[in-house]
């Protein structure tokens, strides 16, 4: 941050936005992925210009680091951090019309704050937020209650382990396609409709 010629102080607030599908740039078609990697610099130029904090793009989508020291909050909550955050989504939707994006967010507890520990919090609030509940927008790390311990955990070498052993052969099984394409369909957050509809099966099917 002192190289970028940014000062900023405590209570921090950091933000993970998650990138719209549409503008991700995972296509094969250099065009193509050129002109939506524009589209995601143009929102970090935006952001920037309406100096929300430091802004820079990340594989976990946009990250918005942000100072709340001159907000004259003696200390924040989370209920504080989500209002914020709902605060950068609506101008995010200035500039990305009609597009709800959704919102990992933390801060920091007390006087010190490892900004790589809070990047990891909000990368997870928006990655395992809407397994939990779906009809959110906005994901502050401790929404994951007991499950923090298990985002924690899931770099250890005992979950490597794991998957390796008990995971790994499904993807050598029968029907595979179709168990891969139903669960990263649940861990999109969408409702059990939606997704029976987006599968084409009954509800019914993706409940059990």
């Amino acid at each position: 941050l002192n190289l970028m010629g940014t000062i900023l102080a405590q209570p921090f607030l950091l933000c993970v936005l998650a990138i719209p599908a549409e503008y991700l740039p995972t296509v094969t078609s250099d065009p193509e992925r050129m002109e939506r990697q524009r589209h995601i610099d143009q929102l970090i130029d935006y952001l920037q210009d309406a100096e929300v904090g430091v802004v820079w793009e990340t594989q976990a989508g946009i990250a918005v680091l942000q100072s709340l020291s001159g907000a004259k909050i003696k200390t924040v909550s989370v209920a504080t951090a989500k209002t914020f955050a709902q605060e950068l989504g609506k101008t995010i939707s200035r500039h990305w019309v009609d597009l709800k994006i959704r919102i990992g967010v933390t801060h920091s507890p007390n006087d010190t704050a490892d900004l790589a520990e809070l990047f990891k919090q909000a990368s997870a609030a928006l990655h395992y937020g809407p397994v939990l509940e779906s009809d959110k927008l906005v994901y502050h790390w401790r929404d994951l209650g007991c499950y923090q311990f298990i985002v924690k955990d899931l770099q250890t070498e005992l979950v490597r382990q794991f998957v390796q052993e008990q995971l790994e052969p499904m993807l050598h099984a029968a029907g595979t396609a179709d168990l891969l394409a139903t669960m990263e369909a649940l861990l999109s957050g969408d409702s059990f409709q939606v997704i029976a509809d987006r599968l084409h099966v009954h509800k019914q099917t993706i409940v059990f």
